[in-house]
């Protein structure tokens, strides 16, 4: 019954999992398309599924969103895209799958698709022949669609490990969840297998007669079992018993207490004599021989008692101890194992978490990849633990109990060293956090292919003498001999709705009319079928489309900050030399860098070897998939930062340099465009200076692609592509100045959803501190803060110390009562920020800033924002008019009447006699501070000095927290609380209150006039 119960309980949690992630998708298509008539209101009813609540399932499985489906007696065939009864076998009662059906079928959750009986395609390059050679094989090996083929031909699904051998050596190992849309997988991973430009790695620099062959094999998921372990596998000793024999020989050796040396020798001779009394036999025997045939897992803590030790047993990937005991008597020492196969652990003293792992110990570089491999064979005969990391041609790192070994590489140093110079190390965008504007850009970028004017199949055997073919020279980085180069969009500061072109940036577009444009450019769009309707191109391209005449509009866009940028001399010439046994590949840095901006990684992995068993009851927050004999342990990534839009503009910049020679061309006599390169007849043209000729490096064993720029949409719905978010005006800098409470700071950080990458930078941080706050409770995400200090003192601002600048970090800086900024102050924002600045702040009535200089102006600033005059702080019309009344008095140079003011005059007695802490008592000065604290100092409340997990600097608590740097406070200065709201009553010490800009500040904080109690 208790196992029935059990199976039940899982059952539930399951489908409630089911319909959470349903619910989430859900709630995602909402935001993005509105409501629609196919989303469903309710997606259960009495503990089953709607029938609209299905259909809008089976249309997110078709759209590659899911791999659930809510039925759970039904699942979806890929194949047919049919709904199938599920073919339970019921000589079982945990619901299995026949096994005639799963040998037939690959199942993921509720998707299945037919199996196909061979998993490995083979190759033979033959340079005279017809390519499309093989009888083994599915497709051509010159097709850079070959992949695509293979998987949708023979219905791969699923997490798969994809191995391409090049004369029986691996030259790619890489693992990939291959969705049900393989065309949508496809897209964002083609570039994986890429080299260079038009060529992939399975037809890479191919001789005649080399054999390739492309291995694909299923990861099992391997769920978890616990087992009870039985600790004795040791190769040479004990691997419990033997590290403590050790310590207490060592212990016995290096003591001079005659007592001590006889309580170890007892201990020693506990596990090596014959003191322990054999339950089964009765006879006195050893621990060591107890326990012959192991330590069960469950007699350990026995074993610590009688040694009175403590003992750890951790495994690797995971955060919790398989096992923790500590002797009753205080432990006279703590052994620290990791459980490193089945039945046997290992002394280790570190972690192997997720965190912690290839972080142990100082790392060693080694030249070649070939050293690794031979490091692995080396740990494997001698059968010591390690754990190991690929990258796209293999094992690239190492890590043991006491060793870090990675294979040595200049392009991590190179291109850090070029981001940092040119800041493009704060140009990326995290996918996880805006993933409607990342699957935007997504579609928007397109790579260049290989597109035929006429049939070439002939050429395949034979080239024609008169054919010849020019190359752009070193193409991705010509971008600024472009004639249409207008600069990039770096940072993206917004993504939303538009009927223009705001900046640079990319745009979607649709009502596409060619009808104004030449015979010859529109020949040229018809062939290379480049600009279409409801695709999402980028600045550049649409500037040149409507220099040739053509129209269209436009309605989704995202934009940013014109900039500019250049390729260093080390990543234009330098290249990253592979070897992998014989075989060698070159990939000039530049190009790899514009390839791995557009990597986008949903997983962290790392491998193991192991049997399934021990794998299996690893505790772990990682999923496991099992293949081939190891095991890749893999952690969702907490952040999938990536520079995608800016390969999505090189690429562009590329493919306008090849209009402009197209244009200069006779079309008829051109062959074929293959990525930077053309295939024509000989005939007379102008050979623009980036081109060069490259007749002898021509082939056209290569297939060509549907159309010249990948990635495009052949429908008018946008749909998951676009936003919702409304237009705004777009300006690099400006602000929104007005009375405190009428909305500047919420409008912009509330109600705002089109910004991007968005930082709060107020004057305090008591005010960071409780936006943060308010934030969270509004979103449920954090909020990024700096604050005015660090945007203006270096080494902070500028990264002078190697920390990252904060004036660089973010693309939208909403700076916060900016009215106690100096004009000298505003312009080092201005012209040191790198993005969209906001000021918001009250220059006409609140706090100037505390050096005695000129508060900033309105000098400089792009747009000067007319707010409303509506207050949303103020709840009762006597507060808003004493308000009003100061700010006229303030403006006017007339002096207030305190007579005239509805707040109430009390003196020190009576605020010590009704102050409670959670009042606020503002001064003009720090001196007056220490004064009502040592009034007040039996009523706990402080103030937060640190950051820590749970509090913030300026944040006010009522006790002490360990930890938790903090001081006695009940005084505030005025300054202190600009910007902030309070609830209940504000005590105003009137002692140096002369300016009343400072009155002003002071008593706007409250919504009630009630709230305020003047102290004279």
């Amino acid at each position: 019954m208790a196992n029935s119960s059990n199976t039940n309980i899982i059952s539930n949690l399951i489908n409630n999992m089911d319909i959470q992630e349903i619910q989430t998708l859900l709630n995602q298509d909402i935001a993005q398309n509105g409501v629609k008539n196919y989303q469903p209101k309710i997606l259960t009813r009495g503990g089953l599924p709607t029938k609209k609540a299905l259909a809008f399932n089976r249309r997110l499985i078709r759209e590659d969103k899911t791999t659930v489906y809510l039925d759970t007696s039904k699942v979806y065939n890929a194949d047919t895209g049919k709904i199938i009864n599920k073919p339970v076998d019921q000589r079982y009662n945990d619901k299995r799958l026949k096994k005639s059906f799963t040998d037939k079928y690959n199942v993921i959750d509720n998707i299945v698709a037919t199996k196909k009986p061979t998993n490995a395609f083979r190759y033979v390059a033959g340079l005279d022949d017809d390519p499309a050679w093989s009888v083994e094989a599915q497709g051509t090996i010159w097709s850079n669609d070959l992949i695509r083929k293979l998987v949708k031909d023979n219905n791969f699904t699923g997490n798969y490990r994809i191995v391409i051998q090049k004369n029986g050596s691996n030259i790619f190992d890489r693992q990939f969840n291959i969705g049900a849309n393989v065309n949508s997988w496809w897209n964002e991973n083609h570039l994986a297998f890429q080299v260079r430009s038009g060529v992939m790695i399975w037809n890479n620099d191919l001789n005649e007669d080399d054999v390739i062959n492309i291995i694909f094999t299923k990861e099992k998921n391997l769920p978890k079992k616990y087992f009870s372990q039985t600790f004795l596998d040791g190769k040479l000793a004990h691997c419990i018993l033997q590290p403590i024999i050790d310590w207490i020989k060592t212990t016995i050796e290096n003591c001079k207490s005659k007592s001590t040396i006889a309580t170890y020798k007892s201990k020693l001779n506990k596990i090596t004599g014959k003191t322990v009394k054999d339950k089964r036999t009765k006879k006195t025997i050893s621990l060591l021989e107890k326990y012959k045939k192991g330590v069960p897992q469950d007699e350990l803590p026995t074993l610590c008692e009688d040694l009175q030790i403590g003992m750890d047993i951790d495994q690797p990937f995971s955060n919790k101890l398989l096992f923790e005991y500590r002797s009753m008597k205080k432990p006279l020492k703590v052994f620290k194992y990791i459980n490193t196969r089945a039945d046997h652990v290992e002394v280790c003293n570190g972690e192997f978490n997720e965190k912690s792992i290839f972080k142990n110990g100082d790392t060693e570089f080694v030249d070649t990849r070939n050293e690794l491999i031979d490091l692995m064979k080396q740990l494997d005969e001698k059968e010591e633990f390690y754990i190991y990391k690929k990258d796209t041609y293999g094992i690239c790192s190492i890590q043991t109990l006491e060793r870090n070994v990675k294979i040595q590489s200049d392009y991590g140093s190179t291109i850090r060293d070029f981001e940092k110079d040119t800041g493009l190390k704060y140009c990326s965008i995290d996918a996880l956090q805006f993933p409607e504007l990342q699957s935007f850009i997504n579609q928007g970028t397109h790579f260049n292919g290989t597109i035929d004017f006429i049939d070439t199949t002939d050429y395949k055997r034979k080239i024609p003498e008169d054919i010849k073919h020019i190359d752009m020279t070193k193409a991705y980085t010509q971008f600024k001999k472009c004639k249409y180069y207008d600069g990039f969009m770096l940072k993206i500061t917004d993504f939303r709705k538009c009927d223009k072109m705001v900046d640079n940036g990319l745009y979607s577009i649709y009502d596409l009319d060619l009808s104004s444009c030449n015979e010859k450019f529109i020949k040229l769009n018809d062939v290379l079928d480049w600009f279409r309707d409801s695709n999402i191109y980028t600045y550049a391209e649409l500037k040149a489309l409507e220099k040739y005449g053509g129209k269209f509009k436009v309605n989704y866009g995202c934009w940013g900050i014109k900039e500019d940028f250049e390729f260093s001399d080390d990543m234009i010439n330098k290249k990253e030399e592979i070897f992998y046994n014989d075989v060698e590949f070159k990939i000039p840095y530049y190009s790899k860098w514009c390839g791995m901006n557009c990597m986008i990684k949903d997983d962290k992995n790392f491998w193991i070897k192991g049997k399934e068993q021990y794998l299996q009851n690893i505790d772990t927050d990682a999923k496991i998939y099992y293949a081939d004999n190891e095991a890749r342990v893999s952690y969702k990534n907490s952040y999938q930062f990536n520079k995608k839009h800016i390969t999505a503009q090189i690429t562009a910049y590329q493919r306008l340099h090849m209009l402009d020679q197209l244009l200069n061309m006779n079309i008829d006599n051109v062959i074929r465009v293959c990525v930077d390169g053309i295939y024509y007849k000989d005939h007379d043209f102008k050979i623009n200076d980036i081109f060069g000729d490259k007749t002898d490096k021509m082939t056209f064993k290569n297939d060509p692609c549907e159309s010249y720029l990948s990635n495009l949409m052949y429908c008018e719905d946008m749909g998951s592509y676009s936003t919702n978010t409304e237009y705004r005006p777009h300006y690099k800098t400006e602000i929104f100045d007005g009375a405190g409470g009428d909305g500047k700071t919420y409008t912009n950080l509330f109600l705002e959803y089109g910004f991007v990458n968005v930082v709060y930078a107020p004057h305090s941080n008591k005010l960071e501190s409780r936006m943060k706050k308010d934030y969270m409770k509004h979103f449920g995400k954090k909020l990024r803060v700096s604050n005015h200090s660090r945007l203006l003192n270096e080494p902070f601002s500028l990264g002078n110390d190697g920390s990252d600048a904060e004036c660089y970090k973010y693309n939208v800086y909403i700076i916060d009562e900016c009215s106690m900024l100096t004009e000298n102050q505003k312009d080092y924002m201005i012209n040191n920020i790198r993005g969209k600045i906001i000021f918001c702040g009250d220059l006409e009535a609140q706090l100037e800033p505390i050096e005695k200089e000129k508060q900033m102006t309105y000098k400089n600033i792009e747009n000067v924002f007319e707010m409303s005059g509506k207050n949303y702080r103020f709840k009762s019309s006597e507060q808003l008019n004493a308000c009003n009344y100061v700010r006229k008095c303030i403006k006017s140079g007339k002096c207030v009447s305190m007579k005239s003011l509805p707040f109430k005059n009390v003196d020190r007695d009576y605020v010590k006699n009704n102050y409670k802490k959670e009042d606020i008592i503002l001064v003009s000065q720090h001196k007056y501070n220490d004064q009502w604290t040592e009034l007040f100092k039996e009523i706990e409340k402080y103030r937060v000095k640190n950051n820590t997990r749970d509090f913030n600097n300026g944040d006010i608590i009522f006790d002490k927290v360990k930890k938790v740097v903090c001081e006695l406070r009940h005084g505030y200065t005025v300054h202190s609380v600009q910007g902030e709201t309070f609830k209940n009553n504000i005590y105003i010490d009137m002692r140096g209150v002369r300016d009343m800009k400072m009155f002003y500040t002071a008593i706007s904080r409250a919504e009630y006039h009630t709230q305020i109690f003047l102290i004279k």
